[in-house]
């Protein structure tokens, strides 16, 4: 059996016997975290995984290359415990990733240097952003 798994910076299919703790993955529509290895009991495969509680928002009330970007394809700043982060939204991989997985400065700095890509990708998709839709991004980076 497989599921959609979040590998560092971008979402694959995997194993279920392959996941480890610390994994974030998606079952029946809901974002997991693994929190120990799978197991067979009585024939049964068992993967311990609880809901991942969504971090507090940070709103930002300066303009920031990356506060655009986030409008422009309508997506979150998803942080990491190693102080790295990347802009997507984990509880839909439909949508995919909108940036490499890097430290916050460099982020922001990726994004100050690619507004021009995101506010083309934009323009091409607005209407679905606009409306919530989730939306692939080619990645180019």
């Amino acid at each position: 059996m497989q599921v959609r798994c979040f590998k560092y910076d971008h979402w694959e299919q995997t194993e279920v016997a392959e996941l480890r703790a610390g994994d974030q993955i998606i079952v029946g529509g809901r974002l997991l975290r693994v929190s120990a290895p799978p197991y067979v009991a009585n024939g049964q495969l068992h993967l311990p995984a609880d809901p991942v509680r969504p971090e507090p928002a940070v709103l930002a009330f300066t303009a920031s290359p990356l506060a655009e970007v986030m409008d422009l394809v309508g997506s979150t700043v998803q942080q990491f415990e190693d102080g790295t982060a990347i802009v997507a939204d984990l509880k839909c991989p439909e949508a995919g990733t909108f940036s490499p997985r890097l430290s916050m400065p460099a982020l922001e700095q990726f994004c100050a240097m690619h507004l021009r890509r995101y506010r083309a990708f934009y323009e091409k998709n607005r209407a679905e952003i606009d409306d919530g839709q989730p939306v692939q991004m080619t990645r180019w980076w």
